[in-house]
């Protein structure tokens, strides 16, 4: 593997989202604020790491998560670009998802997926075993006290179930 990859993160996250709007209320400008958030803040607590947006390295071709990648046959490209899912917002390093919209139906938290980012990179760095940080999705999903939500870029919204317990932004 190429050594400028080894410090990559992967960031999956829905695009062209008007040729899907018949049957979601999805926000294409949500999305892209978001990767870009969770890029600064991955980039900010793991300094020296590079965060790639629907793109993957070629030496990761193999890797079973990364399988909408779009051909390329260009020998000067690195990558591959990524056809990302509807409702996509999964954050992967080598393979392994850390953290995954689709499976949680949950937007992430910036700090503690930074964080987990953080925790995988120095262990792999010190060769131990990563795949300890994948995700089901259902670990992901956080009950906060009733409140304005702080880490959504552009507006703070809640969403309350009956009891008033604040399970996130759903879509």
């Amino acid at each position: 593997m190429e050594k400028s990859f080894e410090n990559t993160f992967v960031i999956e996250v829905c695009e062209n989202c008007r040729a899907h709007n018949w049957n979601t209320r999805h926000d294409e400008n949500k999305y892209k604020a978001y990767a870009v958030e969770m890029a600064q803040k991955i980039q900010e607590i793991t300094p020296g790491c590079l965060v790639l947006v629907n793109e993957v390295p070629k030496a990761w071709v193999d890797y079973e998560i990364y399988c909408q990648l779009i051909p390329n046959n260009d020998p000067n490209s690195k990558t591959y670009k990524v056809l990302p899912r509807i409702g996509a917002f999964e954050v992967s390093f080598k393979g392994v998802l850390l953290f995954s919209k689709l499976l949680s139906g949950m937007w992430p938290h910036y700090d503690a997926v930074a964080q987990r980012s953080s925790k995988l990179f120095a262990d792999f760095k010190q060769g131990l075993d990563i795949a300890k940080y994948a995700t089901t999705g259902q670990e992901d999903r956080r009950v906060a006290p009733k409140g304005k939500r702080s880490d959504s870029p552009g507006k703070n919204t809640q969403t309350s179930t009956k009891g008033g317990n604040w399970k996130g932004q759903q879509d």
